[in-house]
């Protein structure tokens, strides 16, 4: 009978889990659809400005007059205007009122009729409040400007307060005459109202940008096509019919359902807090290359962040002395092959897009085969694969040397560090390698690696979390709240700028004490996500994410840019609400990078291994 019991236990234990994991499925499908939803209509809403409807907008709309932050609104003329037809004669005016929708009118473009001939006529445009006496703006223009059908813009000082207000403009002839006269469009019955946003205002103004979001929506929504309708129905659904169809795949009887449950066989039991731990270290790394350089938020995430992902590779990691050849090998398919294939794919992606394109073969070389750090290829992040593989492979030859002494250990792993800083420090790189600043294949951050590795691995083997932390919330709030507070008096007022990647660390003892209160920190804080699905599945696939990101990353400064007509450059410029948008933007794309890279590149490496 007690068998039978721990039997029905467990079932109901996997049917549980099981169920977790379907609704999870169910979540990230719905997350992917509405994040791919958004792109497709940023895109076609935000971004492909290449329309050239005659009936409504200028032919070159995107050019000029017509910039990205202006709203342009259609007004018809009223019904007596278009019935009379006025021919501007000499001192002849058409008057017309209108109400404007939003603030910042800038601009009224008028379409005329030019009889396709050149027209030797002054035209008088003038606006002003309705009910007011005086125009608030008179200007003069030659008729010889006007293109029979194109509205002729009529600019003024932009009118802040614009919204709600009616206005009266009018337009007067000072010669003309029969032959040698305008008038209005007998195609295009309507004038256009502008509305210029300040760039300024929208990158500093966060009610403005959403007016202005609202507005632009307002404006292109309506002169979608069917097509660009129907592209993002598919492009949005996308997942859901995916994960449809690979739901019916995966039913009982088929090949790959076979092939799923053999992969569970194979699979091995996982740390959450350690996925969580990688989940948030991915969202710092993020962040880090989105904040300006030198801010107190991008000191205190550079203190700790890739020394974080050293940490926890340690703590994972099962290379041991006997390993020998395998480990290797191991470390050259895990590592290697992938810092390769991202390379590839870098540089596939910056060729295809232009504005990406590298400027010279010799440094892509010097970046990829040298220098491991292929900034080039938009894919700089990707040194800490090449350089966690130098990591790994000091930490095998050192457990080679099979010292027993604890001390000696220890003395070993704290010299490393005292390497990588010395190095920096006294610029030893010319003098071991000549010309350039740094050591191939990062050698010398590697050297700091190595300590962060070793400290990870000697964490799990002498248990040191299992006497610091428990099953306490309480416990471990306060442990987070003490290694924060320690992590920011030190890294922000004593110990500043430091950055592993470029092998600079201030004062080594501060560096040390900074990183790994910062790491701590972090364990406390997985400790209490432990069971967060997102950041799990974000730290299960952190190797494609951490990797792929910098696409994301781009892709968002080009949004900004398009929207704000600004020039953000990743790590220097970008405010810090916008920086924000984008960790949510990025983080949440990020999602479909497993998905692509593990029915690609993944299975070349699986086939590897």
């Amino acid at each position: 009978m007690l068998p039978l019991l721990y039997g029905e236990i467990e079932f109901n234990m996997v049917k549980q889990k099981s169920f977790k994991k379907f609704v999870f499925g169910i979540k990230l499908t719905i997350i992917l659809s509405l994040i791919l939803f958004i792109l497709s209509f940023t895109y076609f809403i935000f971004i492909n400005n290449d329309k050239t409807n005659n009936d409504q907008y200028y032919k070159n709309e995107t050019t000029s007059d017509g910039h990205f932050t202006t709203i342009t609104q259609e007004k018809y003329w009223s019904k007596n205007i278009l019935q009379t037809n006025i021919e501007l004669f000499a001192r002849n005016k058409i008057s017309e009122n209108f109400r404007a929708k939003i603030d910042d009118l800038g601009t009224i473009a008028i379409p005329f009729n030019a009889h396709n001939k050149s027209v030797s006529d002054e035209i008088i445009f003038r606006l002003k409040k309705t009910g007011e006496n005086d125009w608030y703006i008179q200007s003069l223009y030659n008729a010889n400007q006007f293109q029979t059908n194109v509205p002729f813009p009529f600019g003024f000082p932009t009118i802040k307060n614009s919204k709600n207000v009616l206005y009266t403009f009018e337009i007067e002839s000072l010669d003309g005459r029969p032959g040698n006269s305008v008038s209005l469009s007998n195609t295009n019955n309507y004038f256009l109202t502008k509305y210029i946003f300040s760039k300024f205002e929208l990158i500093h103004n966060p009610s403005k940008l959403i007016e202005f979001i609202i507005a632009k929506i307002n404006e292109k929504l309506p002169i979608l096509e069917d097509r660009e309708k129907t592209i993002i129905l598919i492009i949005s659904t996308s997942p859901i019919m995916l994960c449809f169809l690979i739901r019916r795949m995966s039913m009982p009887g088929t090949k790959v359902a076979g092939n799923i449950s053999s992969n569970k066989k194979r699979s091995f039991t996982r740390i959450q807090w350690i996925d969580v731990g990688k989940g948030l270290g991915l969202l710092l790394v993020i962040s880090g290359h989105l904040v300006k350089i030198g801010s107190s938020l991008a000191i205190w995430i550079f203190s700790f962040h890739i020394p974080l992902f050293f940490f926890l590779s340690g703590y994972v990691s099962k290379i041991t002395e006997n390993d020998g050849k395998y480990s290797f090998k191991k470390i050259l398919v895990s590592l290697i092959v992938p810092y390769f294939i991202f390379c590839l794919i870098g540089l596939i992606v910056s060729m295809i897009i232009p504005a990406w394109r590298p400027s010279s073969a010799g440094k892509i070389i010097y970046e990829v085969f040298y220098k491991v750090d292929p900034e080039s290829l938009h894919v700089g992040q990707i040194w800490f694969l090449f350089c966690l593989a130098v990591v790994e492979v000091f930490f095998l030859l050192f457990l080679k040397l099979k010292i027993r002494n604890r001390y000696l250990i220890f003395g070993c792993i704290g010299l490393s560090a005292f390497l990588a800083y010395a190095i920096g420090k006294y610029n030893i790189g010319p003098l071991i390698v000549g010309s350039d600043s740094r050591l191939p294949w990062m050698i010398d951050s590697a050297f700091m690696g190595f300590f962060f590795f070793s400290f990870g691995y000697y964490s799990k083997l002498l248990k040191i979390f299992s006497k610091f932390y428990s099953k306490s919330t309480y416990k471990n709030i306060v442990l987070g709240l003490l290694f924060l507070m320690i992590n920011l008096y030190v890294s922000i007022r004593l110990n500043n700028p430091v950055n592993l990647s470029a092998n600079v660390y201030g004062n080594l003892i501060y560096f040390v004490i900074a990183s790994i209160s910062g790491v701590f920190f972090v364990v406390s804080v997985s400790r209490l996500l432990e069971n967060n699905s997102l950041l799990i599945y974000m730290g299960k696939n952190t190797l494609s994410i951490f990797s792929l990101h910098s696409f994301l990353l781009y892709f968002y400064v080009y949004i900004l840019d398009i929207i704000l007509g600004a020039d953000f450059i990743l790590m220097t410029n970008i405010p810090l609400r916008f920086s924000l948008i984008g960790l949510f933007f990025v983080s949440l794309v990020s999602l479909i990078i497993p998905t692509i890279y593990s029915n690609t590149a993944q299975k070349l490496i699986l086939r590897l291994k």
